[in-house]
């Protein structure tokens, strides 16, 4: 029994922890939060979305963008910088800290999203004194 403990804490230790690869020695985003797949249960034409808790991200956090076939887990942010890519993350290239949606209870929080995956001209959001935020 005593091994089989021992060997469950080595994996959990070996797979968690945050990645100090902020540009101002704070540490960044988890890197696994930047990019690993993760399920929403919604359809790739669903509107664009978060989804918490996820279980299957560090942070708790999938985001679905409309017209994406993959969610991805991501993380609050407040720059680009804060997003670290994850070793074998879903996403082709760069990411972006952005506003994805300006409704619900994640309404104008940036987070990490991948650079592919932002339309052409940014997300449609309304995050103005005007609109109560």
């Amino acid at each position: 029994m005593r091994p089989l403990a021992l060997s469950l804490l080595i994996a959990f230790l070996a797979c968690g922890g945050d990645d100090d690869g902020g540009s101002d020695g704070v540490p960044a985003a988890d890197a696994a939060a930047s990019g690993r797949a993760c399920a929403s249960g919604l359809d790739p034409d669903s509107p664009t979305a978060l989804a918490s808790p996820a279980l299957d991200c560090p942070s708790a956090l999938c985001l679905h963008v409309e017209g994406e076939a993959t969610d991805l887990c991501t993380d609050g942010c407040s720059d680009a910088s804060d997003c670290v890519t994850a070793t074998g993350s879903a996403c082709d290239g760069d990411f972006a800290c952005v506003v994805p949606m300006d409704t619900g209870p994640f309404a104008c929080r940036k987070v990490c999203v991948c650079a592919s995956a932002v339309p052409e001209g940014g997300f449609a959001v309304d995050c103005s004194a005007s609109h109560g935020w």
